[in-house]
């Protein structure tokens, strides 16, 4: 490592800007630097006249269209967002739309469902009246038909009482004894 003192530093710094300035440096002017400095000048500004008319509008309209072709489809972008966006939102819209009616259909279902229910308990409760109504009259008929079988019966053995009554002349004793035999035939 290299410890440069101020005045070396300077003259480093100087020999630099000589080597930058070129034939401006240290040398003064002379024809050979002037006439340098001109053909350098002048091939700048040929080089500034190429590029400007051929090189500068092709470039310019290649950069146009390529900004113009980015601004359409920034556009193009755009509008797709918001379409996006409205369709988005028309199909939420559409969404809660169907759910709505599923929320109707389901009710109306209910709605039918506990209809026909009712109307089937009722019918199977008019049916139940009606079987217990005919087991009524069944029972009925089945209490009237023994009754009138109970009764002629009676009749029957009333009867036959009263026959063997007749057939014999009975006392008392024989007659009780004689209802006795009859209730007991009766019985069996």
């Amino acid at each position: 490592m290299y410890i440069y003192s101020l005045e070396d530093a300077l003259n480093k710094i100087a020999e630099i800007v000589n080597q930058c300035l070129g034939p401006l440096g240290s040398e003064g002017f002379t024809f050979d630097n002037i006439r340098d400095f001109l053909i350098q000048l002048a091939s700048t500004i040929i080089l500034f006249l190429i590029v400007r008319f051929f090189l500068w509008k092709p470039l310019t309209d290649y950069l146009e269209k390529r900004q113009a072709a980015i601004d359409a489809e920034l556009v193009a972008a755009k509008n797709q967002k918001e379409e996006a966006t409205l369709l988005a939102n028309k199909t939420k819209e559409e969404y809660q739309n169907a759910r709505l009616e599923i929320v109707k259909l389901l009710d109306e279902a209910k709605n039918e469902a506990n209809l026909e229910k009712e109307a089937i308990l009722k019918e199977a409760q008019i049916e139940a009246e009606n079987r217990l109504k005919q087991a009524h009259q069944e029972i009925e008929k089945e209490v009237s038909d023994v009754k009138d079988k109970i009764k002629k019966e009676i009749v029957d053995v009333a009867f036959m009482a009263a026959s063997k009554i007749i057939e014999k002349e009975i006392n008392t004793t024989e007659y009780l004894e004689l209802v006795e035999n009859i209730i007991k035939e009766a019985s069996l």
